[in-house]
Order: structure tokens, then sequence, then C-alpha cells
């Protein structure tokens, strides 16, 4: 399993969830377009970070947290009310698609977190959601490190 592993298993899943209805996308698709010319509704699954969560051994077993940003991006002509209510559907789908889910072996279930507010702009709306997942990770002597669950 790679470190970034976990991005690929989201967009799966959510691939899967939304049978082609919805377009999955990256961070990478994001920065990509612009904002005018995105081909929406759409979702964007969008590698937050990590932080260490636990230690064992001096660090020779490591717990890793990896959280991710789910965004629901639609177009929105109207207020931000109307925008909920079109996203609404996309944000359960993602919601139920995800939470709970242990994407492999290799990685403890996903877990819902806080998220930032929704974005409007003009004609757009963004809903974001967060996930976490945590993984553990061995060192060796060698500098070479395998990870383990």
């Amino acid at each position: 399993m790679g470190f970034f592993t976990a991005e690929d298993l989201i967009i799966a899943r959510l691939e899967a969830a939304f049978d082609d209805e919805i377009r999955i996308k990256t961070a990478s698709d994001m920065a990509g377009i612009e904002e005018g010319r995105q081909a929406l509704p759409a979702i964007y699954v969008v590698y937050s970070g990590f932080e260490p969560t636990r230690q064992i051994g001096q660090g020779a077993l490591q717990e890793v947290e990896h959280s991710f940003y789910v965004v629901v991006a639609i177009e929105n002509r109207k207020d931000a009310a109307f925008g909920r209510r079109k996203a609404e559907w996309m944000v359960d789908v993602a919601i139920s698609a995800l939470s709970g889910a242990r994407l492999n072996s290799d990685h403890q279930p996903l877990l819902l977190k806080s998220a930032p507010q929704p974005v409007y702009t003009e004609g757009f709306a963004y809903f974001p959601l967060a996930f976490a997942t945590r993984a553990h990770y061995r060192g060796s002597r060698s500098g070479e490190g395998t990870n383990v669950t």
C-alpha cells in the first residue's frame, strides 16, 4: 500500500455510489479548470494532509491519520437555500458511501469529521465534507518503511 492509496480508493467508492451520474475528480482536476468552465455537478476529492497520531518504540511503529475533503460542486444561479437543496442528495450519497467504509485492510474505517463552511461564488456553490482514515507504518533500520494494520 502506498502512502496516498486512500485517495484512489475513495474516488473508486464514490464512482460506484454515483454510478457515473456525477463526475468524480481530484484536486489537480480542480486546479486546472477555470471556475466558469467546470462540468457540473461534480465531486472533488482533495487530500488535505496527514497527522501522526500515535507512535510505539521510538517511532518504529507510527499511526497516521490521513484527511480528505470531498467537495460537492454545483452550478447555483439562485440563492444559498436553493443551492443546498440542489446539492443535498449528492451530500447524502457521499456520506452514505464513505462513512464507516473500510477502504482496504490497510486502513481503518473512514470517519466523518468537521468540515469548513460551504462556499458560494457567483453562479457556483461548494459543499465540503471531511473524512479521515488511519493507517500504520513500520520503520526499519535500513530507512525503508512498510505498512501494517
